[in-house]
């Protein structure tokens, strides 16, 4: 599966069941092997894809003000993914597995 990051010109996608909006602000700092394996199996594929994408891209340096509001992840299978601010400070400290907190990648 292959995930892009790609501008959000269009909110037709939000309710459908291929969507998914993540929200955030997990105190619990989870490490990436715990915030994977907390996500439902038929979504599992979709976000490891994403963090591929995020590994190679732009937006692995950068915080969720500069880009949550105006981009969203697509895999070639079609699931849409979009990041609150607090989820995507969530996504990326897991990913870093540095169990620093949401807020490192707020903003």
């Amino acid at each position: 599966m292959i995930a892009e990051m790609v501008q959000d010109d269009d909110n037709d996608r939000y309710g459908e069941a291929t969507h998914a909006t993540v929200m955030g602000g997990d105190p619990s700092n989870p490490t990436w092997r715990e915030y994977i394996g907390a996500i439902n199996s038929e979504w599992r594929p979709v976000f490891i894809a994403i963090a591929r994408c995020v590994r190679k891209g732009p937006a692995w340096r950068g915080t969720a003000d500069r880009w949550c509001n105006d981009y969203y992840f697509k895999t070639d299978t079609g699931y849409t993914v979009s990041f609150s601010w607090r989820g995507w400070g969530d996504f990326m400290q897991a990913l870093v597995n540095k169990c620093e907190g949401y807020m490192t990648y707020y903003m």
